[in-house]
């Protein structure tokens, strides 16, 4: 059973005396001093308005203008010109329901990880699916299902604790040791700015030998450089709107980018109090906050001393032989931030005295334990699952899920393909500084092929020099532009193409239909798997 606690003044007001039961609006609604507990049927129909946020995705229906696009707006208005016009209600069965109609937005914030409902978008909001089958509790924590996708990977293969500063890609052009790492700000694939700062230096025990040549470079935050044929970047969507100017080297493209602003991320935390008894009865399994002196607020914003207002309510965990005797809060947004940078006393303080005051019961004892998260100021997250936000759709989040660099198709790496038994690895064709004056000498390297490794290339030389004033586009795309005079001698050489998929993105923010949940960043990961998968499937059918 869920519980309504009321509110009808500041939080910190002393109660009055337990008035008997009364009935609101069909239900009935048992006060307890300036509190009060009560059936979710005074709820109203908040469900019914719920699915009717999922037409305007599912049926295209035109928003209209009133609704901002903004699922908050749309549910506030439509709910109050619903509870105004029902002539049976009482003027303060009225205000009960408006005040209850905006904890249920502050449950939907926490659930979509947004600042407010405000901010998430009318008309993509059924892009979310709920996927098929039953919630379930690890009892564990989800780190033993990491333990056991781990569990056929060699130890040395994973690298904990290792911070990365920047993804070098498209790099096949450069000489070893990663010379095309330029200078923070230089390079970039959208002429944008980088947030400054050095790449880094060789450090001792470079992970490649002088005749390797690698697409991708990362760089990690003690200086070593690790290469790679491909990168699959699964950092959250906060971490890239904070970093993503710094962190990809050529800059990301425009399209990306822009997805990655429309897109939204906020934080959602919980608290979790344990106590040595439970002051809550055995039917009880949750406890709602609402504040009456709220039913005809226009934002759920608060100042920062304020901001236990934003605590929706608390749920208790069963069963109580597995968890002991606790509950667990929710809270989300700035007022989240704020919760962070207080210290556990004065958290479990402020719970407590809110749990006092709602309830009725001075007595409740302050919780013997606290546990509580902290997503938004963890620099690895920046906040705990995205949504789609005012502005956005889910065509944004298949551009964010887009590989780079962006090809036609990505099952070709090069033109010719030749097949060895030795083992090789798909690299794009590239260009070498020669050594005559003045002039670059071009040199062409076909693909030879097999099933997963290293590269056996073998040099095929153009006799046509290339112009000096060139080297300046051979990066990325500009290799393609460099070679034309060569083709207009030779169009029998190959067309260099860059090797596809070197920068590949997971995330639940990837996933059109599961994003902010677990399970769809594990789909995420599994589907950018398959796109390599099928790659190089693909390019050895081809040779075969």
């Amino acid at each position: 059973m869920f519980h309504f606690a009321l509110s009808k003044g500041p939080a910190r007001e002393p109660l009055g005396p337990i008035p008997p039961p009364q009935q609101v609006g069909g239900e009935e609604v048992v006060t307890q001093g300036l509190g009060c507990w009560c059936s979710p049927g005074a709820a109203l129909s908040a469900t019914s308005v719920y699915n009717l946020t999922q037409e305007f995705f599912r049926h295209d229906k035109p928003v209209n203008a009133e609704s901002q696009n903004s699922v908050g707006v749309f549910t506030r208005e439509e709910v109050r010109n619903r509870i105004r016009d029902d002539p049976d209600d009482p003027e303060a069965t009225k205000r009960l329901k408006l005040a209850m109609i905006q904890q249920y937005l502050k449950v939907e914030s926490c659930e979509s990880s947004s600042h407010s409902m405000d901010e998430v978008s009318l008309s993509a909001f059924g892009e979310w699916t709920e996927i098929p089958g039953a919630h379930h509790i690890i009892p564990s924590g989800f780190m033993r299902i990491v333990e056991l996708l781990a569990e056929g990977i060699p130890a040395h293969v994973i690298q904990l604790g290792k911070p990365v500063r920047c993804v070098h890609w498209d790099q096949a052009s450069a000489r070893p040791r990663g010379p095309e790492i330029e200078p923070r700000g230089e390079g970039d694939h959208n002429h944008n700015t980088g947030e400054g700062g050095q790449a880094g230096e060789e450090p001792p025990g470079s992970r490649w030998d002088e005749e390797e040549q690698w697409p991708v470079v990362v760089e990690c935050e003690d200086c070593e450089l690790i290469p790679a044929d491909h990168v699959i970047v699964t950092v959250s969507l906060g971490v890239l709107k904070r970093q993503y100017t710094s962190f990809f080297r050529p800059g990301l493209p425009t399209e990306k980018v822009a997805a990655i602003h429309r897109l939204g991320i906020g934080t959602t935390d919980k608290i979790f109090l344990e106590f040595e008894e439970p002051f809550w009865g055995p039917e009880c399994n949750s406890l709602q906050f609402v504040w009456e002196d709220e039913a005809e607020s226009r934002t759920l914003t608060y100042p920062p001393e304020l901001w236990y207002r934003k605590i929706c309510g608390f749920d208790v965990l069963y069963p109580p032989e597995r968890y002991g005797h606790v509950l667990s809060g929710w809270i989300c947004g700035e007022e989240a931030l704020v919760m962070e940078k207080c210290d556990d006393e004065a958290v479990a303080e402020i719970c407590t005295e809110m749990l006092r005051q709602f309830t009725g019961n001075p007595n409740i004892p302050k919780p013997r334990r606290i546990l509580r998260s902290a997503w938004g100021s963890n620099p690895y997250f920046r906040g705990s699952y995205s949504y789609t936000q005012v502005g956005s759709s889910g065509a944004d989040v298949e551009k964010l899920a887009k590989p780079l660099p962006y090809m036609e198709s990505s099952k070709t790496a090069v033109g010719p393909v030749h097949v060895t038994k030795s083992k090789a690895k798909p690299t794009q064709l590239w260009l070498k500084q020669g050594k005559s004056k003045g002039n670059l000498e071009a040199s062409i390297l076909y693909l030879h092929l097999a099933p997963m490794g290293r590269a056996a290339l073998r040099p095929v030389e153009a006799a046509a020099p290339v112009s000096q004033s060139l080297s300046n586009l051979l990066s990325g795309w500009g290799r393609l532009v460099a070679l034309w005079p060569l083709l207009l001698f030779h169009p029998d050489l190959p067309i260099p193409v860059p090797q596809p998929m070197q920068v590949l993105f997971s995330g639940e923010a990837t996933h059109r239909k599961y994003y902010s949940t677990t399970h769809g960043a594990l789909l995420s990961g599994q589907r950018e798997a398959a796109r390599l998968i099928e790659m190089y499937r693909d390019l050895f059918q081809q040779g075969t």
